[in-house]
């Protein structure tokens, strides 16, 4: 799979070619280190604020998901948001669609790469992809973890509130 075109601008800006947003490039781990930070100061109310720190990141994604988009429906929203978590190192991603929700597995999410005492499974991830659906289709979503497979996937489950 191809990635994104990125390049350092001469204002020391990283840009992904064709957006007109400027991006950071940081190390996987730091999913870990935030959440081990956070736990430290706050135990497991840390789960939630990573969670949220999951959805404002989805929500400033924005730009870039719009752009993975192929459709103007909700499965090519979660289908750009698939798209561009496997283009940006997330892991592998699989889609299945329901009569009520999506399905989103990720298979080696960097938060199970390099996972931090005391916080829940994918938190990080459900956050994310809950808030770039919550700003693609300006409606409420729950994206529920469920931790019934391996320690090696994220299985979420995407609704519309």
């Amino acid at each position: 799979m191809e990635s994104y075109n990125i390049s350092v601008k001469e204002n020391g800006k990283l840009v992904i070619e064709g957006l007109k947003s400027d991006f950071l490039l940081i190390p996987a781990t730091t999913i870990e280190k935030i959440g081990e930070s956070l736990y430290k100061i706050v135990g497991p109310a840390a789960n939630v604020h990573l969670r949220e720190i999951g959805r404002g990141i989805g929500k400033a994604l924005i730009e870039i998901v719009k752009h993975e988009r192929t459709g103007e429906d909700y499965q090519a929203d979660v289908d750009a948001i698939a798209h561009y978590l496997e283009k940006a190192g997330f892991g592998r991603i699989k889609v299945t669609k329901h009569d009520d929700h999506f399905d989103i597995l990720i298979e080696n999410p960097p938060s199970l790469r390099y996972k931090a005492e005391g916080v829940q499974k994918c938190a990080f991830e459900a956050g994310l992809i809950r808030g770039v659906m919550e700003e693609l289709t300006s409606k409420r979503w729950r994206a529920e973890v469920d931790n019934s497979v391996n320690d090696h996937c994220c299985l979420i489950h995407l609704r519309q509130a």
